[in-house]
C-alpha cells in the first residue's frame, strides 16, 4: 500500500511581505486494513518559516494529529493512521527572507513501524523570477507535483498580480542559496 499525497500553496501578501497557505494532503484509499501511526514530514521552502505555536494551537484536538515537531527547517506530524479520504492540514508560512532560485522541497508520508511503506512528493512555491518572466497579469502559485514515484505536475494561479508581487520581494533583502 502507497500513499496518495497533494501539496497546494496560495500565496499571498501582507505588510512586511509575502505569506502562502499550504494544504498538504495525504491518503491512503486503497488500504484494506488500517495503516496506524505513520509520520507526514513537510520540508520548508528556503525564505520561509511557520510559527509553530499558532500550528500547534490550531491542530489541539485534531482527530488524527497526535504531534508536531519541527526539526531542522521540517514539520512532522504524528498521525494515529492515514485515512482512506483525503487529509489535509492547512499551514501558514510567512516569508523571512527573499532567497533567489529556490529549490523544490519534499514532503513525505511514511508508516511508522514499517518505514518501507512510504510516498513522497515534491512541490515549490511561486518565486519572483519566474513572476517577472512571465509577463502576465497572473503569477504561478504552485508547479504542483513532480511525484517522486510518477512523473506529473500540473500548475495553479493566483490572482495576485506581478506588479505586487515584484514590489513586495523588490522591498526585501536578497541573499543568494546555492
Amino acid at each position: 500500500n502507497t500513499y496518495e499525497m497533494s501539496a497546494t500553496c496560495r500565496l499571498e501578501s501582507f505588510r512586511a511581505g509575502l505569506s502562502a497557505l499550504c494544504a498538504y494532503c495525504t491518503s491512503q484509499p486503497n488500504a484494506e486494513i488500517a495503516s496506524g501511526m505513520s509520520l507526514l514530514e513537510v520540508n520548508l521552502p528556503s525564505g520561509f518559516e511557520t510559527d509553530m505555536e499558532a500550528l500547534r494551537s490550531s491542530l489541539v484536538g485534531h482527530a488524527l494529529v497526535k504531534r508536531i515537531e519541527s526539526p531542522d527547517r521540517r514539520v512532522v506530524f504524528y498521525l494515529d493512521e492515514v485515512p482512506n479520504k483525503r487529509l489535509c492540514i492547512n499551514v501558514a508560512l510567512r516569508q523571512v527572507s527573499h532567497v533567489t532560485n529556490i529549490k523544490s522541497v519534499a514532503m513525505q508520508t511514511t508508516n511508522y513501524y514499517q518505514p518501507s511503506i512510504s510516498s513522497s512528493l515534491l512541490y515549490d512555491v511561486a518565486t519572483v523570477e519566474s513572476c517577472k518572466q512571465a509577463l502576465v497579469a497572473e503569477c504561478p502559485v504552485l508547479p504542483v507535483g513532480a511525484d517522486l514515484n510518477q512523473s506529473s505536475a500540473t500548475s495553479l494561479t493566483s490572482s495576485l498580480s506581478c506588479v505586487l508581487l515584484v514590489a513586495l520581494l523588490s522591498a526585501l533583502p536578497a541573499h543568494k542559496m546555492m
